[in-house]
């Protein structure tokens, strides 16, 4: 049986497979509507398509936006240049940092833009978000999907905003359940294990990633002067999010730094000189590698590393008895790293 053709202008029309009289008009976010009207004559159901578009044309007259044309990729161009405008180096209400731009920038290019492409940015709906979500299922982990969709409906938000769409539909998209934070720590011989594949410049920096609960840039982009001895603090400046925030100084963090000061490091402003700094990314995460233990340096929870979850409850180093006997383990691997 032949496929029928559908009905692309605004009107009344039969259809040979159903009775009564169906209406054809388009709606104010510029879809085809096609409606069987329940009247008896010709006459009611040109009314009833006169009223309905009647509410149409309030729709667009009253604030409802008429539909863009543009296309998602299109869009999505406006939308990043939009991000990069608002760039900071403090983040406030607003504004996002650089690494945040990079970030977003990376899943709407990489990953949304594949996807979406051409479609109309008026013509996806909550389904298309839903196959979307469907289709990274499985190639990725869900805090990597929701991650994805909260880019992409911060994107569809600016939509919105400029009058290009009349309603998000990535809005109560069925995400799935955010996974847990890791709580993992370093036992006495992991954290051994890491510093005998260290070469001797790297291990304070390794030992301080432990001590502190620090991601590795917001390790080696601190300053001396970051450092608060009587408050017992390292200030933070470059995190993942831009805002500032202290890491507590604990007694294996106090060792690594006197040993530090009493070296010819005092010298430089920033607590790993700029050469150790730039080499230390890339060589702190091969030597993660090496010891067998890929990712304990990369926390990506609150807990961070070893005794992170009392400082995130706000007590000192000095009085938080439940990481006392992980606190002495790992102070003894530091002062003696096997070679």
């Amino acid at each position: 049986m032949p496929k029928k053709a559908k009905v692309k202008y605004d009107g009344i029309y039969e259809r040979p497979d159903a009775n009564g009289y169906w209406g054809s008009w388009t709606a104010a976010d510029g879809r085809r509507v096609r409606r069987r009207f329940h009247v008896s004559t010709l006459e009611q159901a040109r009314t009833a398509l006169a009223a309905e578009k009647l509410k149409v044309e309030e729709q667009i007259k009253f604030g409802k936006p008429l539909p863009t044309e543009e296309t998602f990729t299109a869009f999505a161009t406006d939308f990043l240049k939009h991000q990069e405008r608002r760039i900071a180096s403090q983040v406030t209400r607003g504004k996002i940092s650089a690494t945040e731009y990079e970030r977003q920038r990376g899943i709407v290019e990489g990953h949304l833009t594949r996807y979406f492409g051409q479609m109309r940015l008026a013509s996806i709906r909550r389904k298309d978000v839903k196959t979307y979500i469907d289709s990274r299922t499985g190639e990725v982990s869900d805090g990597t999907i929701i991650k994805e969709c909260n880019v992409l409906k911060r994107m569809l938000n600016l939509a919105v905003e400029l009058e290009k769409i009349a309603a998000n539909p990535a809005h109560r998209a069925p995400l799935p359940q955010a996974p847990e934070g890791r709580n993992r720590y370093l036992t006495a011989d992991e954290l051994g294990n890491v510093l005998k594949a260290c070469p001797e410049w790297l291990r304070p920096i390794a030992g301080l990633a432990v001590a502190l609960g620090t991601r590795r840039g917001e390790l080696l982009a601190v300053r001396w002067e970051d450092i608060d001895d009587k408050a017992g603090t390292v200030l933070l400046r470059h995190t993942k999010n831009g805002k500032k925030r202290p890491a507590f100084i604990n007694d294996l963090a106090a060792q690594v730094l006197a040993s530090m000061r009493a070296g010819t490091r005092k010298k430089h402003r920033g607590l790993v000189p700029r050469r150790d700094a730039r080499a230390g990314h890339s060589r702190l995460r091969a030597r993660m590698r090496q010891s067998g233990h890929r990712r304990l340096l990369v926390p990506r929870s609150a807990a961070h590393l070893c005794i992170a979850p009392a400082h995130a409850r706000g007590r000192s180093s000095r009085s938080a008895k439940a990481v006392g006997a992980q606190r002495s383990k790992n102070d003894e691997s530091l002062r003696a790293p096997e070679r």
